[in-house]
């Protein structure tokens, strides 16, 4: 009797030795939960830099150092002490740092928005 799973085999790649995916630019995609203090602004600052000096972005270090630990110190004002995540990626030809707070949502549109311009100018 003829083994069924005989062919079936051959259509697998063969077994090439995975080792680790090096740092590279178009692989930068992270997050990051700090705990919220106001200390994590410093703690952001170097996270970004060491990030970006690893994936071959170092001439962009200090201007995203400068720009995260101002969102954190700006979300740190307006939630203090509550964990908040930091996002840093490079997508579409550009670097993105996004920070998510706790800042609870607001039930009428005419408080979001002047919640949002309230941000804008704290920044």
């Amino acid at each position: 009797m003829s083994n069924p799973m005989k062919g079936a085999l051959r259509c697998l790649p063969s077994a090439v030795a995975a080792g680790p995916i090096p740092p590279a630019t178009e692989n930068l995609s992270y997050s990051m939960l700090l705990p919220g203090g106001a200390y994590c602004a410093g703690l952001a600052r170097r996270s970004i830099e060491s990030l970006l000096d690893r994936h071959g972005l170092d001439d962009l270090g200090e201007t995203a150092a400068l720009a995260a630990s101002e969102l954190v110190a700006a979300a740190y004002r307006f939630t203090p002490d509550r964990e908040m995540v930091l996002r840093v990626r490079w997508q579409y030809e550009a670097l993105r740092i996004v920070l998510y707070d706790q800042h609870p949502a607001h039930r009428s549109p005419g408080a979001a928005e002047e919640c949002r311009d309230r941000r804008s100018r704290s920044m």
